[in-house]
């Protein structure tokens, strides 16, 4: 497991690095210590997909932050599309800029298996997400149940596994493959983000 995790972070990297230079990117605009704040999360009305997994809800405003918005609402998971070996996914990241809008597929990063995404990348929010949603489990596989969200943090500190982005504002569509069924070309599912990298404060 550890070398497939080491062979899985290179590869990211390489992703990441590429992209960098094929958007023109200098390294020095490249994030250091950051925080990730999630502005919008739902579906995706760009694609044509199944709904074997939904996340709907709504970001309201913490009282003690303005800065710091909570996540309410809920997941629902169907024919075992969080189940190990069974769906791969894309991350299709777009970069907002002020003059020309959204940059489509600033990065886009594809992944074997989701739940290696959840598990080795993205573990950090896998336990924030234990700890706000009823029978969220840190570990593939997520049950055919709807998840119910309540009062989540949508800032979410630095990833340690996740490669790092420039500071700005970033749209990201998740796509869901069937992973077994490779002549099924339609997205099981999409998941979308609006996020903000910022840099992490320093109080």
């Amino acid at each position: 497991m550890r070398t497939l995790t080491a062979v899985w972070q290179s590869k990211l990297m390489l992703l990441f690095i590429t992209a960098v230079i094929y958007n023109g990117c200098v390294l020095a605009a490249v994030a250091g210590p950051y925080v990730v704040t999630v502005r919008e999360m739902g579906l995706c009305p760009e694609y044509d997909t199944d709904d074997d997994l939904k996340i709907e809800g709504v970001l309201h405003f913490n009282r003690s932050s303005k800065d710091n918005l909570l996540f309410n609402g809920y997941g629902t998971v169907k024919n075992n599309i969080l189940t190990r070996g069974a769906t791969r996914a894309t991350i299709d990241f777009a970069k907002w800029d002020s003059v020309s809008g959204w940059r489509e597929h600033y990065l886009v990063m594809p992944f074997g298996d989701v739940c290696f995404l959840l598990e080795d990348i993205v573990t950090d929010l896998a336990e924030l997400l234990s700890k706000h949603v009823d029978g969220f489990p840190r570990k593939c596989p997520l049950r055919n149940i709807t998840y119910n969200v309540t009062n989540t943090p949508s800032r979410i500190g630095q990833l340690r596994h996740f490669p790092v982005l420039p500071y700005g504002r970033f749209r990201a569509h998740v796509l869901y493959f069937h992973a077994k069924k490779p002549q099924v070309t339609k997205p099981r599912a999409c998941t979308k983000l609006i996020v903000d990298v910022s840099p992490k404060p320093t109080t």
